[in-house]
């Protein structure tokens, strides 16, 4: 692309003629364009009008006028066209001396020259004017630049180049990231892009976040060599959703009191420990382990341990990882655990016989036989049924008799006497659980028995207890029609019933263990009714309390023995006790003897949380700023704010000025004008330097040059663009 360039030279001469050899003062300024940025510009041709100037010598004797370090015109009697004679550049001379002239007036000379003496020419005034016509050719330029605005680690961040004179330019480019991650790279001559895949391993500048904000500053270099000047562009670094911490997991098997030789699970007796070994990734660090699938146990930081699996099957534990960053990753472990249920009872029997077994009232020995079940664990368990028998009043039991499943034995070798009841207890154990069940075995039959001395009588079997009424078991009683032994109704202060089971149904009662209540329990008190858990293992002291208070508050308390005087509680107060929120729900501390009383904090407190106890002191989000300082600049001692959080935007870069010529610089992002301050860049030369100054600016550019007629040279300026 060409452009015209004009230009005015006015003389300051003391007389119109131009001797040979002398040196006249002149002045030049550049009357168009109004700008010219003189960064990949030069001059191709130049002319000057010289209308109104009487030349004295033909070609022979060579007569020319030197303009300063511009250029020679050959001002012979043959030049025919005085408005366009051709500026010419011997050695030393160069049109490009024109582009440093700006639009105020710089001082030179014009030299006189011809081989014989007397006047070179003689000008129309001592100060006259001359236009010189310049043909301008663009050859490159600063580009500007267009960064991929976000970009995943490990993805390739791309910068595209906008130039039109991209073929006679190169760039470098550098992607920083932090204060210390950074690539460069330099381009081919006329590339139109350039790209790098950021390393996974920058993410170790961003170990608490997803994200962070990274720059690209690209500078532009012509094919010479010469630098044209630096912009600076930001983007986002992500993680990717592969940046995500390890796990995996380790088990042992606890083995409680299954036999370590069987080798497998087994349900409600064998438990587990999981130890969980993780690391972040690129940086970040593992903040907090879970675990899931059903367990129940204690967790020591990485390390879970369930004392009892109470499932069966293929029962799987998943253990997440979080890291600093709150990514997560999962991994997860199967066992299978054999199934186990305790050994019952399916059948029992026991009465007296004769020495083959026969049935007999007045037997002398005793048929004994029992049924039970088992689990099998994979046929590493067994069960074991055993038999044993004492009078009715005694606990001294017989020796054990290990019975046959479903067999019955004779037991008692004829030393049942007729005149005495018997208890038969059968005992059938597993490896994990042993269960008992105790029948009674009758004295020989009899109508109406009187016992000896006259103090005792029975009907239907043996006296056998003194000052007593004793009637066999097996008989019924009636009263009329009305049968009156076996079950007692409840109309009769019995409970309808024949088993425990049964008689808490009839009553509604419910068991001390293992049932379940409907409807709502009342427990009343004079000052404090309450209910008390108290747990019996290995000695245990401690116990929890549920209570109710007069003063109207609910309390759940843990103490550590019965005294009470160190226990900690979680008390719940009614709108009556305590009008406030804030003192609604309350942790009351009892230590040897001493109380104290903490709020509760919870979203319905019409205060905020002090500092103190890691809140704000504020309800609203100003006065939790307020009391934080965080709506003080000055309280910001650590960290990097990132420059989007700012109220305004910031570009900054680099450029060359060559003189008193306007040098455009490219902004980008700005609604409004922004605020523009320029420098010298390092320590330049003192020689030919000026003051900066700024002009035409606007929101999407800016000039600079030197200002004054000392400006000159080529000179780095560094500047920066400050607004929104």
């Amino acid at each position: 692309m060409a452009i015209t360039a004009t230009y005015t030279v006015t003389l300051s001469a003391s007389d119109k003629d131009h001797a040979r050899g002398e040196y006249v003062y002149a002045s030049i300024v550049r009357t168009s364009p109004a700008t010219l940025v003189p960064e990949g510009l030069y001059v191709q041709s130049a002319t000057i009008n010289m209308t109104g100037t009487t030349f004295w010598s033909g070609s022979g004797y060579n007569p020319y006028l030197d303009f300063g370090d511009i250029g020679r015109v050959f001002v012979s009697t043959s030049v025919t066209d005085k408005t366009a004679i051709p500026i010419t550049t011997p050695t030393d001379f160069n049109l490009d001396e024109l582009l440093s002239v700006g639009t105020v007036l710089n001082d030179f000379y014009i030299y006189g020259y011809k081989s014989s003496n007397g006047n070179v020419c003689t000008y129309a005034s001592n100060n006259a004017q001359f236009t010189i016509t310049a043909t301008v050719v663009q050859q490159y330029a600063k580009s500007s630049a267009r960064v991929t605005s976000s970009v995943e680690a490990g993805s390739a961040s791309t910068v595209t180049f906008t130039n039109p004179y991209l073929n006679n330019v190169y760039h470098i480019v550098d992607w920083r990231f932090g204060s210390s991650l950074v690539h460069s790279a330099r381009t081919n001559i006329g590339d139109s892009s350039v790209s790098y895949t950021i390393p996974l391993s920058w993410l170790t500048n961003i170990p608490n976040a997803t994200s962070g904000t990274a720059t690209v500053a690209v500078t532009t270099y012509s094919y010479a060599g010469s630098e044209l000047g630096t912009d600076t562009y930001s983007f986002t670094i992500t993680a990717p959703s592969t940046a995500v911490p390890t796990i995996s997991l380790a088990t042992a098997r606890i083995d409680n009191s299954v036999p370590s030789s069987w080798g497998i699970y087994v349900q409600g007796q064998s438990g587990i420990k999981i130890t969980a070994t993780a690391a972040g990734y690129q940086g970040s660090t593992v903040a907090s382990y879970t675990i899931s699938g059903g367990a129940t146990g204690t967790q020591t930081s990485n390390v879970f341990t369930i004392s009892k699996i109470y499932a069966s099957g293929t029962v799987t534990y998943t253990v997440k990882v979080t890291d600093s960053r709150g990514r997560t990753a999962t991994a997860s472990v199967s066992i299978s655990v054999v199934a186990y249920s305790a050994p019952a009872f399916s059948a029992t029997d026991a009465f007296r016989c004769v020495a083959g077994g026969t049935a007999s009232d007045t037997g002398t020995y005793i048929s004994a036989k029992a049924t039970g079940t088992y689990a099998s664990v994979s046929s590493k368990n067994s069960m074991t049924l055993k038999v044993q028998y004492t009078l009715s009043t005694s606990e001294a039991y017989s020796a054990a008799v290990t019975l046959t499943n479903g067999t019955a034995s004779i037991i008692g070798n004829g030393s049942i006497d007729i005149n005495y009841s018997f208890k038969v207890k059968f005992t059938l154990s597993d490896a994990f659980n042993t269960i008992e069940k105790v029948l009674n075995v009758g004295t020989a039959a009899f109508t109406v028995f009187f016992r000896q001395g006259g103090n005792g009588v029975a009907i239907g079997k043996v006296s056998e207890r003194a000052n007593a009424v004793e009637i066999n078991p097996d008989w019924d009683i009636y009263h009329g029609s009305t049968k009156l032994n076996g079950t007692v109704p409840i109309a009769r202060g019995g409970t309808g019933a024949t088993s425990a089971s049964g008689a808490r149904s009839n009553l509604g009662v419910v068991a001390k263990t293992g049932d379940t209540m409907t409807g709502n329990l009342n427990i009343q008190g004079s000052l404090y009714p309450s209910m008390l858990l108290k747990p019996t293992r290995e000695g245990q002291t401690n116990q929890t309390v549920f209570e109710g208070s007069y003063v109207g508050a609910s309390s759940f308390a843990a103490w550590e023995d019965a005294s009470g005087n160190n226990r900690r509680m979680l008390e719940v107060r009614t709108k009556a006790y305590a009008a406030s929120l804030d003192n609604a729900v309350m942790v009351r501390v009892c230590d040897n003897g001493t109380w104290g009383n903490y709020r509760v904090f919870h979203a319905g407190m019409p205060s905020g949380v002090p500092i103190a106890n890691g809140g704000t002191g504020a309800t609203t989000a100003a006065n939790a700023r307020s009391n934080l300082g965080a709506n003080n600049a000055g309280n910001l001692t650590t960290g990097t704010l990132p420059a989007a959080r700012l109220p305004f935007k910031i570009q900054y870069g680099q450029t060359t000025v060559s003189g008193v010529s306007w040098t455009t610089v490219a902004l980008s992002g700005f609604t409004n004008t922004p605020t523009i301050v320029v420098s010298y860049a390092g320590n330049p030369s003192s020689s030919g330097i000026a003051v900066l100054k700024t002009g035409n600016e606007s929101a999407s550019s800016f000039q600079v040059c030197m200002a004054g007629s000392s400006g000159s040279g080529s000179r780095k300026v560094n500047w920066i663009a400050i607004g929104t």
